[in-house]
Formats: structure tokens, sequence, C-alpha cells
């Protein structure tokens, strides 16, 4: 049997003639027992959230249930598309507050309901499973997550005319996936690609197979390892799921080796892009190409 939604109380002011105000915003009232929320619906969990201040968008367009509010952490909710890291923290202060509310709980006979005058409708989507993060859900002031540091960033190693372009990608809150490539000057010197892990509950990396090698991030676009000193030129969300709408247009594509590309991305259907273009090498046409690739249904990628 499915709980009831959750229990709401209306605030009506009076005026000094006797007649009532227009009700106000419904209440939450609590406490809730973790067992109940469980049991709600995807539109119980919506209007929990209207009421809580927070866009319900974001459990429509997933199919978040109650079982799944009780699970969501701040990776999740950066893998479900919520940038922000004020944003996943306010989500989860509320949710956090869901089953702790203190106060008089007023019984689902007292309590007016809450009417969805236009149920809403949606596709649902398979929920992932869940993962536990190293840092917990009690982390410290300042703490930033590796989702927060995700984007393209430039490295140089001081005095020495050396630097690198990392692309740098979160695969778990404590957890970074470094790939790129350093150069000597102008030189491409060597392919780099490392995965680095939070050192202990601070803002600082090592090195997987090097745990002597850390970078201490200063803020989410700024890290010191000893001599080098690294910024961030791009921030990238790779947890925004983009249609082939957002893609379509004219690309540019350059490589360490002098060869590049001109090509177009245009929309056939909602997931398929057909691309065309030529491939050069220095000023020299080498081969013209084209192609379709469709979204990887798992990810963000689009396969060939």
């Amino acid at each position: 049997m499915t709980s009831a939604p959750p229990s709401y109380e209306t605030v009506a002011s009076t005026s000094t003639n006797g007649i009532s105000d227009p009700p106000t915003q419904p209440k939450l009232c609590g406490p809730i027992d973790r067992t109940e929320v469980q049991q709600w619906s995807i539109d119980q969990v919506c209007t929990w959230a209207r009421v809580a201040g927070i866009d319900d968008g974001l459990f429509v367009q997933h199919g978040i249930d109650g079982a799944w509010l009780l699970e969501l952490d701040e990776m999740q909710l950066a893998e479900l598309g919520i940038g922000l890291k004020s944003q996943r923290i306010q989500i989860l202060t509320r949710i956090k507050k869901l089953t702790a509310t203190t106060g008089t709980h007023s019984t689902q006979a007292d309590a007016p309901k809450v009417v969805m005058h236009q149920p809403l409708t949606r596709e649902t989507e398979q929920r992932p499973t869940p993962m536990v993060t190293a840092s917990g859900a009690d982390q410290p002031d300042g703490f930033i997550s590796a989702y927060d540091i995700e984007g393209l960033w430039t490295c140089f190693l001081l005095p020495l005319p050396c630097c690198a372009i990392i692309n740098k990608r979160a695969t778990g809150v404590d957890e970074l996936e470094y790939t790129g490539c350093c150069f000597v000057g102008p030189v491409p010197f060597c392919p780099l690609k490392e995965k680095r892990l939070r050192k202990g509950r601070g803002n600082s990396f090592y090195k997987s197979d090097d745990s002597a090698n850390v970078e201490s991030y200063l803020s989410d676009h700024a890290v010191c390892n000893q001599l080098s000193c690294s910024r961030r030129c791009l921030k990238l969300n790779y947890t925004a799921r983009m249609s082939a709408d957002d893609l379509q247009g004219l690309w540019y594509c350059c490589c360490p080796t002098g060869c590049w590309g001109v090509f177009s991305k245009i929309r056939e259907e909602e997931d398929t892009l057909k691309y065309s273009g030529c491939c050069f090498c220095g000023p020299l046409p080498l081969c013209p190409f084209d192609g379709t690739r469709r979204r990887d249904p798992f990810t963000h990628g689009w396969v060939k």
C-alpha cells in the first residue's frame, strides 16, 4: 500500500473584519518517519519539493521516488545535472531536515490535502546504483568536490619552459581522472594520463601510483604541486545532458601532431547527429569524412 503524502498545514491570516485571507503556501509538518518517506511516489516527492522551495524538475525528469530521495548524495546530484555545489548542498540539507523536523505532528485526517490540478506524466529513467563516497555526508567547511574541479586546465612548471594541457574529469566526489599532453616550449613531449584520489578529508589529491605526488587545491580553479601551478581555463560539466539541437553547428578540431579538421554537426533525430567535413595535415587537405553518431544511453557520449 502506498503511504499517504506528507502532512501539511495551511497558514491563513485573519483580517480585522473577521474574514480570513487566502491561505499562503502550504507548510511542511513533521516529523516524518523514514519508512513513510520511502513509500512516497514520484508525485508525492514533487509535492514535497515544491513546498520545500526546490524545483521539482529534477525529480520529474529522473523519476525520483521516496526511496531514491533518501539515498541521494552529492555525487549522484552532480551526475543528475546539478552543476553548482551550492544547489547540491541546499537539496541535501532539505532532505536531511525532512526526517529530522521537530514539532507537533498533525495527522493526515486533520491536514488539508495538497491537490495537483494537472497530474504529472513522465517516462522514468532507470535508477543508478547508489554509490558511497569517501567524504560522506558530513563534509568539512571549504570542501571542494571533484565535480567542482572538472574542466580544461593549463599547468606551468617554473622556471623551466614546460607546460601541459589537462582535461580533468571526476569519477566520484573524491576521484579525478587526468588526460592531456605535456609540452617543452611549443613541442609536444609526452601524453599524460593518471588517476588522483583525495588525501584524507581535505582538498589535496595524490597520484594513485605515487602517494608522495600531491596536488593541493586552493580553490576549484587553482592548484599547486611543488614547483608547478595550474589554473582552470574552461569549466566543463560532464553530467549535463545536451541535446542534438545544442550541438549543431560548425566545429574545429586539432591535435599536437599538426593535424586538424573542420566539420559540421547536423541534428537528424533527438539522439542522432550527422557529421561531415575534412581532415588536414598542416595546410594540406588530407581526406573528407562523414558519418552518423548516436547517443550512448548510459553516458553523455556519442558513438559512431
